[in-house]
């Protein structure tokens, strides 16, 4: 049985430096099991993006989930590419299976601030920049992810961290730019 509370303290380990193998399942049953995360993700940024009111807001649902799919599948793109760049193949599973939990625990705070920004008369602009705050946790988390699972200094660990956000980003960017005609 999975438990959330032992998936989060594998997930705070691997951020904080421990061993996220005392706490969470890392092996090789458990990397496919992590894409479900990965897909309960996907569903709450999505709803998030249905409950707003921006401009992500007025893209049809369809694009929506092409878009989120495809972002979500960039992160495990990048990694891999970067596990066989550095020659530690090894090292794919559990960055990607701690990742994906974390990507999960991510969304669940930025539908519930979607969510929040719904139901309240506060600006969107409040909600809006809570979600700007997580994903720049998420790329700090990314860093550290990249210090304590790869074992990267601070500058390498930065570079891979952009990597993997800037491509997820130019992910979004084609695929709605894509949509808007240009």
């Amino acid at each position: 049985m999975i438990s959330l509370g032992n998936i989060f303290s594998g997930v705070k380990a691997a951020l904080f430096g421990g061993d996220p193998g005392a706490h969470m399942d890392m092996s090789r049953a458990a990397f496919p099991k992590s894409f479900y995360a990965l897909i309960a993700a996907g569903f709450l940024i999505l709803a998030a993006v249905l409950l707003g009111s921006g401009a992500a807001a007025n893209v049809s649902p369809a694009l929506t989930v092409i878009a989120i799919t495809l972002y979500f599948l960039t992160a495990p793109t990048v990694i891999y590419t970067i596990c066989h760049l550095l020659s530690k193949p090894e090292l794919f599973r559990p960055w990607i299976i701690v990742r994906n939990w974390l990507t999960l625990f991510v969304s669940i705070a930025i539908f519930v601030l979607a969510g929040l920004s719904a139901l309240s008369p506060a600006p969107a602009g409040i909600a809006g920049s809570g979600i700007l705050l997580l994903w720049i946790a998420t790329l700090l988390a990314d860093i550290r992810l990249a210090q304590t699972l790869v074992k990267q200094d601070w500058t390498p660990a930065i570079f891979i961290a952009c990597g993997i956000s800037v491509a997820g980003m130019l992910v979004l960017l084609a695929v709605f730019a894509s949509a808007s005609g240009y």
